[in-house]
C-alpha cells in the first residue's frame, strides 16, 4: 500500500496537479445522481456511472471558484454534462487544446532558442533542407512507432476486418508539413507527417473463408492452423500513416559569448551541430490505412 501510495504521489507532483477533495455537499450530489439517474448518469443505479457522477461534481465545484473552465476529457458522459454550458470550454483531446491560438501563443513564448537565434520555426525549416534530420528519423523510428498497432480494412479478417502490426519496413515518400507547427514550450515543436511503409500484419481467418475465396492464388498469404475453424494468416501490405512528430532543441549548453563572437559563416555551423543533438520524439499516431 504505502509503495503505491508513494507511486500515485510521484506521478501526481510529476504532473504539476492537485487532488480535488470531495466534500460531503458533492458526495451527497452525485449519490441523488446515482438514485435519480440524471447526468452524468445514463439511468437508475448504474454502478458503472459511480465515479463520473463524483468527478462531474469535483469539476462543478472547481468551475464555481475559478468562473470560466476548460475541461479536457474524452468521456462522453462527462462531456455531454457540460455541453453547452455557460463558462465551460470543453476539449476531447490535450492535443486540440494545445493547438488553440491562444495556447499556441503562449507555449511559443516559451521558446528559449528563439530570444538567441530568431525564429526557431525558421531555424528548423532550413536546418532540414540542408541536413534532414526529422525525415531520417521518421524513416528509422516508424517501425516501433506502429508495431502492434491495428489496421483496419482488412476484407477477410474475422475480427471486424482488424489486423495487428508485427513488423514494418523503413518510411517512405515521407512529407512533414513544416507550415502547420504545434509548440509545445521550451523549445519543443510538433510538425504533422505522412508516410508510407511496408508492414507486416496478423489476423485471423475463417477455415470457411479462405477456402472459399483463398485457397489459390494467394501466394502472399501464408496461414498456419490455429484450431478447428481457424487459420492464424499473416501478409505484407503497404500502408499510409501519418501522426505528430516533435523536435526538442537542447539550450542548456549554448554559450551566448561564444555565439557573439561567431562570423556569419560560423553562426549556420554552430548552430546545425546544436540541432543535430535535438531530441526527437513521434507524438502521436493519427491514421494507419492500407494502400
Amino acid at each position: 500500500m504505502e509503495d503505491a501510495n508513494n507511486f500515485s504521489n510521484s506521478w501526481i507532483n510529476g504532473l504539476d496537479a492537485e487532488i480535488q477533495e470531495i466534500d460531503s455537499n458533492q458526495t451527497l450530489l452525485a449519490l441523488e445522481a446515482y438514485f435519480n439517474g440524471t447526468a452524468p448518469l445514463t439511468s437508475i443505479k448504474n454502478r458503472e456511472d459511480i465515479p463520473d457522477s463524483f468527478i462531474c461534481r469535483s469539476i462543478e465545484k472547481i468551475q464555481h471558484d475559478v468562473g470560466l473552465l476548460t475541461v479536457i476529457a474524452d468521456d462522453k458522459k462527462i462531456v455531454k454534462t457540460f455541453e453547452g454550458k455557460e463558462n465551460y470550454t470543453l476539449f476531447n483531446k490535450i492535443d486540440d487544446f494545445i493547438s488553440t491560438d491562444e495556447i499556441q501563443e503562449k507555449l511559443q513564448a516559451l521558446d528559449i532558442i528563439s530570444s538567441k537565434i530568431g525564429n526557431l520555426l525558421q531555424f528548423i525549416q532550413q536546418s532540414e533542407i540542408s541536413n534532414p534530420t526529422i525525415r531520417d528519423y521518421l524513416s528509422e523510428n516508424i517501425g516501433d512507432a506502429i508495431w502492434n498497432a491495428t489496421v483496419d480494412g482488412i476484407t477477410y479478417s474475422n475480427d471486424a476486418n482488424k489486423a495487428t502490426i508485427s513488423s514494418a519496413s523503413n518510411g517512405q515518400d515521407i512529407n512533414i508539413d513544416f507550415t502547420k507547427p504545434i509548440h509545445y514550450g521550451s523549445d519543443q515543436i510538433g510538425f504533422p507527417f505522412e508516410l508510407t511503409t511496408e508492414v507486416e500484419i496478423e489476423y485471423f481467418i475463417d477455415k470457411s473463408e479462405y477456402y472459399m475465396n483463398l485457397e489459390y492464388g494467394t501466394e502472399d498469404l501464408a496461414v498456419g492452423d490455429w484450431n478447428d475453424h481457424v487459420f492464424e494468416a499473416s501478409e505484407y501490405i503497404e500502408v499510409n500513416v501519418s501522426g505528430i512528430i516533435s523536435v526538442k532543441i537542447g539550450t542548456k549548453n549554448l554559450d551566448l559569448s561564444e555565439i557573439s563572437e561567431l562570423e556569419e559563416d560560423e553562426f549556420d555551423d554552430y548552430f546545425h551541430d546544436v540541432y543535430r543533438e535535438a531530441e526527437l520524439n513521434i507524438e502521436t499516431i493519427e491514421e494507419i490505412n492500407p494502400i
